[in-house]
């Protein structure tokens, strides 16, 4: 925890390699803090940041713009960054709620959009946990993911389509090495999704008839991953699950070749 009252939960495998990415909610009080630990190397001795209202007259030294939207999005899909997206969706659903939000806050915020501006589906059943997707507590059915799809099909990022941010089979991302035959590389665009006991491949696919579709497919196991979540939480590891990631990974490949050939 620190000042102001933040606390964040690391992942098990923050312990063994001394560090774990966290996302800073306040950057100011950081950014004042830093610099007091640096002027304190110097020599120079300043008091513990505490927030004011800054004077009428004070200069603006320094002034950092982002990249554009769409380039934020294209490298969290390229790395699989959770951490950014986690971050786009917290600062999306704070923006339509107009004050700042949790995580979990962000996460309703986002289901409650989906329900509301996507009304051709059923929508009973879906959670979202947090804004990242990366949490075993969230849910989707496949058909309410293409609902996503086709949505994000006509959604401009910036001044890019949401299709073209995409990794690519056999070319671009986490597909640059997966649906590299000469039948179905760039084929497939399309994101991955894993964690343990759960594999996911959601995005749109360009069938050998010229079609375009959107697609998700989805496999896990609740019980098997409940049952990892209960060993993680009182050993701190639920155990090695790359057998069966291998192994539903293999699946949802298999199936979107299939589906390659056939539509």
């Amino acid at each position: 925890s620190v000042p102001g009252g933040e606390k964040w939960r690391l992942s098990p495998g923050g312990a063994r390699q001394g560090w774990d990415w966290v996302p800073v909610k306040n950057p100011g009080q950081y950014t004042a803090t830093v610099f007091r630990r640096f002027a304190k190397d110097l020599g120079m001795e300043l008091p513990i940041p505490a927030p004011r209202q800054a004077p009428a007259d004070a200069a603006n030294l320094v002034e950092h713009h982002s990249p554009f939207l769409s380039t934020l999005v294209d490298k969290a899909l390229e790395f699989s960054n959770n951490l950014w997206t986690e971050l786009i969706g917290m600062t999306a659903a704070s923006r339509a709620a107009g004050g700042p939000l949790t995580s979990a806050q962000a996460g309703e915020g986002l289901s409650r959009w989906y329900a509301q501006n996507l009304p051709n589906i059923d929508w009973n059943g879906f959670h979202l946990a947090n804004s990242s997707g990366l949490a075993s507590a969230s849910r989707s059915t496949p058909a309410q993911m293409v609902e996503i799809l086709k949505f994000g099909e006509r959604t401009e990022v910036g001044e890019k389509m949401y299709l073209s941010l995409l990794p690519i089979s056999g070319w671009k991302g986490t597909l640059h090495n997966k649906l590299n035959s000469p039948s179905t590389a760039l084929r497939v665009w399309a994101k991955t999704g894993t964690i343990n006991y759960g594999k996911a491949l959601a995005g749109y696919l360009f069938s050998a008839n010229g079609r375009r579709l959107a697609f998700a497919a989805f496999v896990s196991d609740i019980d098997k991953r409940r049952q990892f979540d209960q060993a993680r939480l009182m050993h701190g590891s639920g155990g090695m699950t790359t057998g069966w990631n291998g192994r539903a990974g293999g699946l949802i490949y298999a199936l979107v070749e299939n589906w390659i050939r056939r539509e």
